[in-house]
């Protein structure tokens, strides 16, 4: 069985996990957006030392690739990157997206009212009126990919009118104060690197890695350093 080291910095939580024998055997979180950069390193040796494993045994690292924070998509993928260049490790990149709909799939599935059929919107707050978002159905297939999106009115509609969505993630208190479908769930849902667990094993199995040498963050829209 794979050993893996997940890592999320994406959005304001960072955070990483260790799956040995396909369970999550240890975490570590950072909640302080700033410091995910002076956090990753020191956890990973720390985790990786209070765990009694080298990092020459894990077989691949797998890393949230975006959308999210600028800074801390740089963050984490670099680590990454580095750390499976240095190893020799293949690179397992991951949607945040799909890490939040798997999160949120799982608390779905343990509240009894739950409704039987629904769509999955994560979101992640871009400023102002816009979040970073995706539709996924119950069974993780992605049904619109990624996108930086203004909120208005109508947005969601098209969903809204087919089945349940079910809107979560911090973007997603925006779009409340504008939606009055009754077709529109909202809820709460954490998050952390321990949620990669089984979509990075899934990629694992398939062989489905990441180019290390050229793989790129997905910051959702391109980067406007102020010169424009």
């Amino acid at each position: 069985m794979p050993l893996l080291l997940c890592i999320d910095t994406a959005t304001a939580n960072a955070s990483i996990a260790l799956v040995k024998d396909d369970i999550v055997s240890s975490t570590r979180t950072n909640k302080n957006q700033k410091d995910h950069a002076s956090f990753l390193q020191p956890a990973i040796h720390a985790m990786m030392h209070e765990m009694n494993i080298q990092l020459s045994d894990l077989n691949a690292i797998a890393v949230t690739a975006g959308p999210g924070s600028y800074t801390g998509l740089r963050v984490g993928l670099s680590s990454a990157k580095g750390l499976c260049y240095a190893l020799q490790l293949p690179l397992i990149t991951l949607s945040t997206t799909l890490v939040m709909s798997y999160a949120a799939l799982q608390q779905l599935k343990q509240d009894q009212q739950s409704p039987a059929d629904f769509f999955l919107c994560p979101m992640i707050d871009a400023r102002r009126m816009e979040v970073f978002t995706a539709t996924y159905d119950r069974n993780l297939k992605c049904i619109k990919d990624n996108r930086a999106l203004i909120l208005e009115n109508h947005s969601f509609s098209d969903l809204l009118a087919e089945k349940i969505t079910c809107f979560f993630g911090d973007g997603a208190l925006k779009w409340k104060q504008l939606c009055n479908s009754t077709q529109a769930l909202f809820t709460d849902v954490s998050w952390n690197a321990s949620d990669m667990m089984i979509p990075a094993l899934e990629r694992y199995r398939l062989q489905q890695f990441a180019s290390v040498a050229y793989t790129l963050p997905e910051y959702g829209k391109e980067f406007n350093n102020g010169n424009k």
